[in-house]
């Protein structure tokens, strides 16, 4: 099981999920997921072009990714311009979603340039074995992508979790 350590550099591993320009697109990879994963209907909510990671959060082996979706609620009636006045109104709605992950026994998170921190990984190559690791790893679930940069989150065993809520307080607090 991963241990602080190893979930707080799991953790950093996500830090350039944080972006308020870029939107974030979760793709569930594998067919079988976890049982404790939500379903592509869940999820569904977070692709859209309008979903930003706003911080990456940390508390004890639960990791928290903090979403925001944006949308903009045009009234109707006004021009889009400001010719002759008028200008458009609109009104910003935000909705808050957070996306919990834990590691369970066997899991973990990668990019496709960061080697990952594991126990089981933690042996120096030789010099013959020189490939880098693959990406995505074998036994990936979902991809996490903002931009050009790319994380995945494995788990051979299926131990792990993730969970999506639009509340807080009874999950991290």
């Amino acid at each position: 099981m991963p241990e602080l350590p190893e979930v707080e550099h799991f953790r950093r591993v996500l830090l350039p999920l944080v972006s308020n320009k870029e939107p974030l697109h979760v793709t569930l990879t594998s067919a079988s997921p976890p049982k404790k994963f939500p379903s592509a209907d869940e999820l569904a909510c977070l692709e859209n072009k309008d979903c930003f990671v706003q911080s990456v959060d940390r508390k004890g082996k639960l990791i928290c990714l903090n979403i925001i979706r944006r949308t903009d609620d045009s009234a109707g009636g006004l021009s889009s311009n400001n010719v002759g006045g008028a200008s458009s109104v609109s009104a910003l709605t935000v909705q808050q979603y957070h996306l919990f992950l834990h590691m369970g026994m066997t899991g973990r998170v990668c990019t496709p340039n960061a080697r990952q921190l594991s126990l089981e990984t933690s042996k120096k190559k030789t010099s013959d074995d020189s490939d880098p690791d693959p990406f995505p790893p074998p036994h990936t679930h979902v991809l996490f992508q903002v931009g050009n940069f790319e994380a995945s989150f494995s788990d051979p065993r299926k131990f792990g979790f993730m969970k999506l809520c639009e509340s807080m307080e009874r999950e991290f607090d």
